[in-house]
């Protein structure tokens, strides 16, 4: 239980909640269960990745920042920066005489 996933855990506590009983507030009954479709786990997910990168940089939060097709070009660009991250580190180039810049 200590690795695990903070959605994992928020996922199973909605499968087993207990709920004060309206006839006697200081016992516990079992209320059903919440259903949890996998696209809205993984919506939650990667707004939740987004909004650690907008809290990272500073920038606003609206609600056209957190909006789905903002959700869905983050999490192509999410992808691909993982997958660079994975091939390894990019070498930078370095700088010589013979290079010439543009004014």
């Amino acid at each position: 239980m200590i690795n695990q996933d903070p959605f994992t855990l928020s996922v199973n506590s909605l499968k087993r909640l207990k709920i004060s009983a309206p006839a006697n507030p200081g016992n516990m009954i079992n209320q059903d269960p919440f259903t949890l479709s996998v696209n809205s786990l993984k919506r939650l997910k990667i707004s939740a990745a987004l909004v650690h990168y907008y809290e990272s940089l500073v920038i606003e939060l609206t609600v056209v920042n957190i909006c789905c097709p903002f959700l869905k070009s983050f999490e192509v660009q999410m992808k691909a920066f993982k997958e660079r991250n994975k091939e390894g580190t990019s070498s930078v180039p370095k700088i010589i005489n013979k290079v010439t810049f543009p004014k």
